[in-house]
């Protein structure tokens, strides 16, 4: 279901158009248009105090809760996925992928999927990370599917291995040959998917939601690749690149300056990126940054993908004040990962789940003290 696509400069996919999900309805908890029964009684259920599910007083909506931390409790399994890559050049090789998946116990309505990207090169164990997120989304009613990106036969195949990795994983679940816990009962939602992916994960986002790229395999200068996956519905970049990054690009090293040909501004998907104000200028933090002139890459180098894409009001960014390039991932302290994992949240929430009533809450939710955040 991955869309490869080798284009020249100024194309834009065929699928990139971004087609809102229908609203839900606010009394049932369902899709206006879509006649399904949440369960068997036409609740969801509430949690009681022991952790179990309530069945007596339920709400037909499903909760939204400000500090990340929903109503029902959590598990986890894990599991592998097998497939064999298609490349643009050579043959294709066989990727095993360990898997965990996060799920709310308990919870038998309809479950949006959020893909969770890893950092890092390629690992083995990258699955485990993030779990403050996989338990953040599983308690708020998502089924959060951690990937492994393992080791590829080298960087180019690496930018190649991880888009191919996410659609392969969505594949999985639509072929339910990816293992589920016994006794899950939530309606897997795959018109409902969302990425979220930190450093390389990031890339990772944006080349499933259509970003395009410079083609390594040619010397013509206006070569580009997409990697768009149609089913990811909105993506979530912590720490992105800016230009020269994994191969993104754009004509302007100044963000002040407009630019029409780059790697972000075809993106059709709603989008939140949420970038440490140490780490925005390159590829280290601040201090590294001192220490390694080289590392500077532009003012604002990370914040360019937001500068560059349509601004049609889907698009959000949080620049989180003090925090360098891994507080963003896994070495933040509580606030700071409750600050991401809340407002994470709340961005699917409105864009997997319809809720508009969290539209103006994102970026504001357990914020921490002078942060910035924008929307266009």
């Amino acid at each position: 279901m991955l869309t490869l696509i080798l284009c020249m400069i100024g194309c834009v996919p065929s699928s990139s158009v971004y087609d809102p999900i229908p609203e839900i309805d606010q009394d049932s908890g369902q899709d206006a248009d879509d006649s399904r029964e949440l369960n068997d009684t036409g609740d969801t259920g509430d949690v009681d105090d022991d952790g179990g599910v309530d069945d007596t007083g339920a709400s037909d909506e499903l909760p939204v809760d400000p500090f990340g931390v929903g109503p029902y409790p959590v598990g986890f399994v894990e599991s592998e996925v097998v497939y064999t890559t298609d490349y643009p050049v050579g043959e294709g090789v066989e990727r095993a992928l360990p898997v965990r998946v996060w799920y709310p116990e308990g919870f038998v309505g309809d479950v949006p999927v959020i893909v969770v990207s890893h950092g890092g090169d390629g690992a083995f164990f990258g699955h485990r990370s993030f779990a403050y997120l996989g338990e953040a989304f599983a308690a708020s009613g998502y089924l959060s599917v951690h990937i492994s990106h393992v080791p590829s036969l080298g960087g180019t195949f690496h930018r190649w291995d991880r888009p191919f990795d996410v659609s392969a994983v969505v594949d999985a679940l639509t072929d339910e040959t990816l293992s589920l816990p016994d006794g899950f009962a939530g309606a897997v939602r795959l018109d409902r998917v969302g990425h979220i992916g930190h450093s390389w994960g990031a890339y990772t986002a944006h080349a499933v939601a259509g970003a395009l790229f410079t083609d390594p395999t040619t010397a013509a200068p206006d070569a580009r690749w997409t990697f768009r996956d149609a089913r990811i519905r909105a993506i979530v970049a912590l720490s992105p690149q800016g230009f020269d990054g994994f191969g993104s690009y754009d004509e302007q090293e100044d963000i002040a300056l407009p630019s029409t040909d780059n790697s972000w501004s075809v993106v059709p998907v709603p989008a939140y990126n949420l970038v440490g104000e140490a780490e925005k200028d390159g590829v280290a933090g601040v201090s590294d940054l001192e220490r390694c002139p080289a590392c500077f890459r532009a003012v604002d180098w990370r914040l360019f993908p937001f500068a560059r894409y349509p601004s049609d009001g889907d698009r959000y960014l949080s620049v989180v004040p003090g925090q360098n390039h891994s507080q963003m991932g896994t070495d933040g302290d509580d606030a700071v990962q409750r600050f991401i994992s809340t407002n994470a949240r709340l961005f699917f929430d409105l864009y997997l789940k319809a809720r508009e009533d969290v539209r103006d809450q994102i970026g504001l939710e357990s914020m921490l003290e002078g942060t910035d955040n924008r929307r266009k």
